[in-house]
């Protein structure tokens, strides 16, 4: 029995990454066109932040008066991020990301992410 715990103990200490636990991404926003909305980062007007591994990162978009938001788009393929939480209510859009990456080989840790605008018809 002692052996059994001790094992799972082991197990489970070799599964859990200090690599991955102190890693540090870097998160960009900006708005295109910018005279189109505003994109910022949680729930103030920060454009810039720095997450943990394993954190969510909220980016919020509103639109302004003429513009409706399209999409994101962003310095990686952020499919290899975990989109989570989405909301739209009215002119604003809530998005989150978690830091998290699919691959750690190919993983960027300075992340641009830009929020796309366009005029209504």
């Amino acid at each position: 029995m002692k052996k059994l715990l001790y094992i799972l103990t082991l197990v489970l200490l070799l599964g859990c990454s200090k690599e991955e636990e102190t890693r540090i991404f870097t998160l960009t926003v900006n708005a295109m066109p910018p005279e189109a909305g505003t994109v910022t980062l949680e729930m103030g007007q920060e454009t810039t932040g720095e997450y943990k591994w394993g954190s969510t990162a909220i980016i919020n978009a509103k639109t302004n008066e003429g513009y409706e938001f399209l999409n994101w788009t962003g310095n990686v393929y952020l499919a290899d991020f975990m989109m989570t939480t989405h909301s739209q209510i009215n002119d604003k859009r809530t998005q989150g990301i978690e830091m998290r990456c699919l691959d750690i080989t190919f993983c960027t840790y300075d992340i641009k992410v830009t929020g796309n605008f366009v005029k209504k018809n």
